[in-house]
This record gives structure tokens, C-alpha cells and sequence, in this order.
């Protein structure tokens, strides 16, 4: 709610302010700019110093109470670094790789080659070929490490099976 200025109280108030404003006014100002500008100056000066001490100690501190957290950050950098700078030769035989094609056609043939056991359990794949007018399921069989010795066994059987062709042992 807003006073109305009407009151004696509210005339006598505004009047005791015009009194000091009016000494303010009179008194000379002229010399006290520099003393002013001096202070200002010194207070400023010892307010940047105050800033960067604040934060040199705060980067300090943040330092030491993060310093095994930085270690290890530095560590996993280092080691990122070397492991993408790292050559790898090393090369390991995973196995072999058994070839072998039979016609669309022989069906009897198709079904020996699934009926084996070594096939059954095995990871083949298989597509098929358009050859010069006739379709051919051409498969590939990979023979692990551990059994590499066998490849020769398989191949044996494959070129037993009438309708398989190209058997080779790579």
C-alpha cells in the first residue's frame, strides 16, 4: 500500500533529507578523485593476486586428493597409446578348409555326404551354382585344429561318394 504525502509526518521526512543533500552539495569534491582512483586501483590489484593464489591452491589440491585417479587415467592412456602403435604378426593355424561339389541333381549323393557324422557336427556352407547350364551345390567344410590329421580320412570318403567332385583339402 503506497503512503500518500499528505501526513505532516511524511513533509517533515521529505525535508530532513533535502538538509543533508543540500550540504553534500555544497562541499568541494575536485581533489578527491585521485586518492579514489588509488584505492580502487590497490583494491583491484590485491583482488586479482587473491584470485589466482585461489585458484593455483584449488588446481593444487584438486591434485592431490585425485592424484591415484589421475594415475590410473594416465596409465590407461599409455597403455591405449602402445597397444594401437603395436604391430601384431603373430599369425595361428585355425584349421583346414575341405571343398568339394556335387550336382542339384544327385540327390542320392546329397544325402550320403548329410548322412556322415563328422559333416553332421561339423561348420559347413554351402551354395549354389549355375555351371554352364547345370546347378551345383558347391560346399565348404572347416576342419578344426584338433582334428586336422582327420582332413585326409574326410577327403577319403567324399571321393568315394559317386556325384562329388573337386575335392580338395586346403
Amino acid at each position: 500500500m503506497k503512503q500518500s504525502g499528505s501526513s505532516p509526518a511524511s513533509e517533515e521526512s521529505n525535508a530532513v533529507p533535502d538538509k543533508y543533500f543540500n550540504e553534500l552539495r555544497k562541499e568541494n569534491y575536485e581533489n578527491t578523485f585521485q586518492p579514489v582512483e588509488a584505492w580502487l586501483r590497490n583494491i583491484h590489484s590485491k583482488n586479482l593476486n587473491k584470485n589466482s593464489e585461489r585458484k593455483f591452491s584449488n588446481m593444487k589440491n584438486y591434485f592431490k586428493v585425485h592424484r591415484i585417479r589421475l594415475a590410473y587415467t594416465f596409465l590407461v592412456l599409455a597403455f591405449s597409446v602402445a597397444a594401437c602403435n603395436y604391430p601384431v604378426t603373430q599369425q595361428e593355424i585355425v584349421g583346414d578348409v575341405l571343398t568339394w561339389k556335387v550336382s542339384t541333381d544327385n540327390t542320392n549323393g546329397i544325402n550320403k555326404i548329410r548322412s556322415l557324422d563328422w559333416f553332421k557336427n561339423g561348420e559347413y556352407n554351402y551354395n549354389e551354382e549355375n555351371i554352364s547350364g547345370s546347378k551345383w551345390i558347391s560346399y565348404s567344410f572347416v576342419i578344426p585344429k584338433e582334428s586336422s590329421g582327420r582332413g585326409s580320412d574326410f577327403k577319403m570318403q567324399l571321393e568315394n561318394i559317386e556325384g562329388v567332385k573337386d575335392v580338395k583339402l586346403i
